[in-house]
């Protein structure tokens, strides 16, 4: 008979996952429809005013850490607490470009730039074992960029033909 924890920890795994990636794009979207109803900075504001509870519940709650360790630096390096002003940064883009880009685009986009992102730090951490991840991510960018070509080849020939037909 088959270990069922070992399916059932996968499961719940992929479940986590899936659902990581609907939020992160669902937050962008509704972080970039704020933004146009009130402003960016409103917008970045009231994104990370709502995410900082829930991050420290999870935080502290799995870590088992303490607010004085926190205070007193003993849980790493002051260069990670930086992360936020980086989150701050990513909202304001996004919320300026989201409502630019299509919902599947920016999904793929998202998700090339992960792969990227973590090849890029793979490779400075002297992780050599990222090869497939990386190829994985440019195979996925050359399908997007065929797909930007295509469509913008489809809009060029309907434009012309807009053209012809008006002559």
């Amino acid at each position: 008979m088959m270990d069922t924890s070992v399916e059932a920890s996968a499961l719940v795994a992929i479940v986590l996952s899936l659902s990581a990636g609907v939020t992160v794009v669902l937050s962008r979207m509704v972080n970039a429809r704020l933004a146009q109803q009130t402003s960016v900075l409103r917008s970045s504001f009231v994104a990370h005013i709502t995410g900082l509870p829930l991050t420290l519940l999870l935080a502290f709650g799995f870590t088992g850490a303490s607010l004085p360790q926190v205070a007193a630096g003993q849980l790493g390096s002051v260069w990670m607490y930086l992360g936020g002003a980086l989150g701050v940064t990513v909202i304001l883009l996004c919320n300026i470009t989201v409502p630019k880009v299509p919902a599947f685009r920016l999904t793929l986009l998202t998700f090339i730039g992960q792969v990227g992102m973590g090849a890029l730090l793979d490779a400075l951490m002297g992780n050599v074992q990222s090869g497939a991840t990386l190829i994985g991510g440019m195979v996925i960018a050359a399908g997007l960029l065929l797909n930007f070509c295509i469509e913008a080849l489809c809009i060029h020939k309907s434009s012309a033909s807009e053209v012809v037909q008006t002559a």
